[in-house]
């Protein structure tokens, strides 16, 4: 399953030259995926008390191009395939 949001990038996601900051984008991807998780029967709460935990150990990222103010961006995470006792969640 795929989800998708799209963010709004203000003037206080950006650096001294108007463009978005990494750290912002992670955020706004971090985001995505906390919602994918949390619309799904694992939910963060449902792992939790299981004793279980989510962590992203792997990243893959392309930016086609820098985001500027004011823009708006399309975040979209799904999951790729995995190995063993393992779940991988791609975003873009």
């Amino acid at each position: 399953m795929k989800c998708t949001e799209i963010y709004k990038v203000d003037l206080h996601h950006c650096d001294a030259s108007g463009s978005l900051r990494v750290s912002e984008l992670l955020r706004f991807m971090q985001e995505c995926s906390t919602k994918d998780l949390s619309d799904s029967p694992m939910s963060q709460r449902a792992l939790f008390e299981g004793g279980r935990s989510y962590v992203l150990c792997k990243l893959n990222m392309s930016v086609y191009r820098s985001a500027r103010a004011y823009d708006e961006i399309e975040i979209s995470t799904w999951p790729s395939e995995s190995r063993g006792v393992s779940m991988t969640i791609c975003s873009w």
